[in-house]
């Protein structure tokens, strides 16, 4: 245990430095990485969204159309 709080004693400040740095760049990809993720999975809703409206839309039409034939006969 001594000689591992030695060696952190003994690093000099540059190795601190670079650990922070790639400590922030590591926390700034994961966040860029969540706003992506989050952004599609807004984009992938509003497509199934507009997917499911058209789709009743079709059947809706379907319908109408098959009872005016029924009804015009």
């Amino acid at each position: 245990m001594e000689s591992i709080l030695q060696a952190i004693q003994n690093a000099p400040a540059e190795a601190w430095v670079g650990l922070l740095g790639v400590l922030f760049g590591s926390l700034l990809t994961t966040f860029g990485v969540w706003l992506t993720n989050r952004a599609n999975a807004k984009q992938i809703k509003a497509q199934l969204e507009h997917d499911e409206r058209l789709h009743r839309q079709r059947l809706t039409k379907e319908r109408l159309e098959e009872l005016y034939i029924l009804v015009c006969h």
